[in-house]
């Protein structure tokens, strides 16, 4: 399983003269080839190039997806926000400030099972005419409920190392509940998902890096959460 996913859906108010669309060219690797912006976005009196690579191989998500993207600045080609292969996100316009949506997989369909759901949104706006950004996760989308909490925590208690083949997507189905039981306010699931690896692990390879983006999500959020009471 790939992590992340980023979707991108343009809401255009406006339209783009072939002018503008020739000097928005990005210049999109080492050998300096140029290419042809896939959209180009007017914010009070600057224009921002998006270039990226569609994709539709993931039916969860209904709008058109890009990966190895990138918005950027038309005249000065400064990058404003990107993202590789590995993810996938949604940009709309809505008046003077550009919405990035980033979509995660995330443990929240029916029966705890993993769906592309959006989480973390970043919004691209100018102040003082500098290009500004700032960023959040959608912590109040989905919750689990008590009893789904509780079934969280069974599951991981009662399954054994050998259930499951060592470095499998089925033990990170696990460590994906317990990341959003945590996020549903069971600190419980936090403990349980730190000692997730020492249980399971080591892992290898595509599995050790998505359960890497597993824990440093949990890890984010949880300080998100020690600095909301600290403050």
């Amino acid at each position: 399983l790939v992590l992340r996913y980023y979707s991108v859906i343009f809401f255009l108010l406006f339209v783009v003269p072939s002018t503008a669309q020739d000097e928005c060219d990005w210049k999109k690797d080492e050998y300096n080839i140029k290419a042809k912006p896939t959209h180009v976005f007017n914010i009070v009196n600057k224009s921002l190039g998006f270039y990226g690579w569609e994709h539709s191989e993931y039916n969860d998500i209904k709008e058109k997806c890009y990966s190895e993207a990138v918005l950027y600045d038309c005249k000065t080609k400064e990058v404003i926000f990107e993202w590789d292969a590995t993810q996938n996100c949604s940009v709309v316009q809505k008046q003077d400030t550009i919405v990035i949506t980033e979509y995660y997989l995330l443990a929240v369909g029916d029966d705890m099972n993993l769906v592309w759901k959006p989480f973390y949104v970043t919004k691209v706006y100018l102040q003082k005419n500098q290009t500004k950004r700032f960023s959040y996760f959608l912590l109040n989308s989905y919750h689990y409920n008590a009893e789904q909490i509780k079934t969280t925590i069974n599951i991981y208690t009662s399954t054994t190392r050998d259930k499951y083949p060592w470095n499998s997507e089925e033990q990170l189905k696990i460590a994906y509940q317990l990341q959003w039981a945590y996020i549903s306010g069971s600190k419980e699931a936090g403990n349980l998902l730190e000692m997730f690896e020492e249980k399971f692990g080591p892992f290898d390879g595509a599995i050790a890096e998505e359960f890497n983006e597993i824990f440093v999500t949990y890890q984010h959020i949880k300080k998100l959460k020690l600095d909301r009471n600290n403050d």
